[in-house]
């Protein structure tokens, strides 16, 4: 998975450092197996928010078949090395997914992303791109249509003849001109 964040998370009396995927509770280090780090770094850049079961899925297996047990065993592992036990940190939601409750700090991190950090997770506008993408696509197939309709990027240029077809008035006059 791609990071683009170069801070660490710090929440209650743990820092979690995604560059080097490690887990400290103070100076110790905390053991995790990757995907159980996997799962924990995605539920700390979506702090605030809930993440369904089937967001996890996608984020951290992509298109590799697994079953929920091995969300429940990541999630199990964690609570576990945090101590977690009464969901006070990472709290499951029934039957939709969980939420990372704690406070979080962006720590050692550029101003830009630490910034951003402040702001909550999940406040983001999803699929901005894809809104952008289609606000310029859309106004470039009109004008394409249109150039199409008018004569524009047909064989002959716009200078080209109007067919034989034409029997009203106008096309009448610009047959007698084109000719």
């Amino acid at each position: 998975m791609a990071r683009t964040n170069h801070g660490s998370y710090s929440f209650l009396e743990f820092t979690l450092d995604p560059a080097a995927e490690r887990l400290f509770r103070g100076p110790d280090e905390i053991k995790l197996r990757p995907k159980s780090f996997q799962v924990i770094l995605y539920l700390l850049e979506h702090h605030g928010r809930l993440v369904t079961r089937e967001e996890l899925l996608q984020a951290i297996w992509g298109d590799v078949v697994v079953t929920d047990e091995s969300i429940t065993k990541c999630i199990a592992e964690i609570r576990k090395a945090l101590g977690d036990e009464s969901q006070e940190i990472i709290r499951t939601v029934t039957r939709r997914g969980f939420l990372f409750e704690a406070q979080v700090r962006l720590v050692g991190s550029s101003p830009e992303a630490a910034q951003g950090s402040s702001r909550r997770p999940g406040r983001r506008f999803p699929g901005t791109r894809a809104l952008l993408a289609v606000s310029f696509a859309i106004p470039a197939v009109v004008v394409l249509i249109l150039a199409l309709r008018s004569g524009y990027l047909s064989a002959g240029g716009p200078t080209s003849k109007p067919s034989q077809s034409c029997r009203s008035k106008v096309c009448r006059q610009a047959r007698i001109r084109n000719t």
